[in-house]
């Protein structure tokens, strides 16, 4: 497809929120700093087409269950650029609790862009967001680790992963979710962006990664929420609203491939035995010659013993880069670590940018695969607790075709799920959609008519 800078310069004007507010999204998030004492930031976004930010806004703290409330004015941080049209601002507030318990730190401003065409009138809408945590001497609340990715293409797929991800180790569950408005309520009308049904708006449960194939021009909002667990127990919540611009699909995408030293090689999930040095090779070519930036982003990377390390080289046209790892045994688990690597080709004032998302999971050798497989064929469910969107790792013996069930603690089938095809070794299912209402559940895989094992789960919405 040949490149036409003056259509993307027509473009740019057509579909530029001329009438628009400012705000485009944000999170806040909160990092203990010892004791009873946090740093809570708000990072928001501005469409710079928009009317200014403020440089002052207020913090508004509520103790869940308790009486005390707290209202602190907090002065904006020089704003950076941040990219296709849209500035990050930063407002940052040191507070020491009176008790340790669970708090809520909130913002709310009017008014969200009056052009987003994703609920019924958003120009009447308030932007809110905010922070649920608990309170003690280590907890800090869930953040992402990777930007938003606020330009998309119509007609190419739309790929990004927030990459949701909790410091301390505890569990989180993500799904998409409904903007909120004034006093936190749900915006009015809300629907997911528009896109074509070959690719409908999905966030994978297992890796967090959003993707849609869009075809629709225009704004559409997008919220996530992150509930984070201990023991079972919600114990706070985190949320990022992004805007998504569809332009016309005026540019042709890089196009990449990936290959590794770990079987299945130019697979996107990787089993890593603890001591094995892993490689994954990633190169991104643009046949208009564009420049090309590669990086990269996950916990593996930000681990503070032994990290996985990222070398590349970008140019116009061709990059190329290699995510380096040799996990220790002390890095082993079940759960995976997941990274993703970002492909963005600048091109008319723009930046496309698509992300790839990668499982890398540590501690499986031949050997204790098929200790597994003599052990019980469900390995694992995670994330447990979720919404009731999860993943089901197995570990078969042969290839074949399974069946699964959920069950309650009485026994009552609630859901099946009938000829899932699996291969010998281990298998990750994805659990969609799982309607059920909060509490335990059993879920079984069978073949030939025989239950081959059981595992216990929970659902916490």
């Amino acid at each position: 497809m040949k490149k036409n800078l003056l259509v993307l310069m027509l473009c740019i004007i057509s579909y530029a929120p001329s009438f628009a507010s400012h705000l485009m999204g944000g999170q806040i998030t909160s990092r203990n700093l010892g004791g009873l004492t946090y740093e809570i930031t708000l990072t928001a976004y501005r469409d710079t087409l928009g009317i200014p930010m403020g440089t002052i806004t207020t913090f508004h703290y509520t103790e869940i269950g308790g009486t005390w409330s707290f209202d602190k004015m907090i002065i904006l941080s020089a704003p950076t650029v941040f990219g296709n049209g849209v500035e990050e601002y930063t407002y940052t507030d040191t507070i020491t609790l009176p008790a340790a318990g669970t708090y809520d730190v909130w913002y709310e401003d009017c008014c969200r862009n009056a052009a987003i065409l994703n609920m019924t009138s958003a120009g009447g809408e308030s932007f809110h967001l905010h922070n649920t945590f608990l309170a003690d001497p280590s907890n800090s609340s869930p953040s992402f680790l990777n930007p938003p990715i606020p330009i998309a293409q119509e007609l190419v797929a739309f790929n990004y992963n927030p990459l949701p991800f909790d410091v301390d180790g505890d569990s989180i569950a993500w799904t998409l979710d409904v903007p909120l408005s004034s006093s936190a309520t749900y915006v009015a009308g809300y629907t997911l962006p528009p896109s074509d049904s070959s690719m409908p708006f999905s966030m994978n449960p297992a890796t967090g990664e959003i993707s849609f194939l869009p075809n629709t021009l225009g704004h559409f909002e997008v919220s996530v929420l992150v509930t984070e667990y201990r023991a079972g127990v919600a114990i706070g919540e985190i949320r990022r609203d992004m805007q998504i611009i569809v332009i016309p699909s005026i540019n042709s995408p890089v196009v990449v491939t990936g290959s590794s030293n770990t079987f299945p090689y130019s697979g996107k999930q990787f089993d890593i035995p603890q001591g094995s040095a892993f490689t994954l090779n990633i190169t991104a070519n643009d046949n208009d010659n564009n420049p090309v930036e590669i990086t990269a982003h996950g916990e593996s990377f930000q681990l503070a013993s032994n990290p996985a390390t990222f070398s590349v080289t970008n140019l116009s046209g061709n990059s190329y880069g290699t995510v380096s790892w040799t996990p220790v045994l002390s890095q082993a688990r079940v759960q995976p670590y997941i990274i993703a690597l970002r492909v963005q080709e600048n091109f008319g004032g723009y930046s496309f940018e698509s992300d790839i998302t990668y499982q890398l999971r540590v501690g499986f050798s031949a050997t204790s695969v098929i200790e597994n497989i003599k052990g019980d064929v469900i390995a694992n469910v995670y994330p447990n607790p979720s919404n009731g969107n999860f993943a089901v790792k197995m570990n078969m013996e042969q290839a074949g075709v399974v069946t699964m069930r959920v069950r309650n603690l009485l026994g009552q089938e609630m859901s099946k799920m009938d000829a899932i095809k699996v291969n010998s070794g281990i298998n990750i299912i994805d659990v969609n959609n799982l309607h059920l209402e909060n509490g335990k559940y059993m879920i079984s895989v069978e073949q030939d008519n025989k239950t081959m094992s059981v595992k216990s789960f929970e659902i916490a919405k």
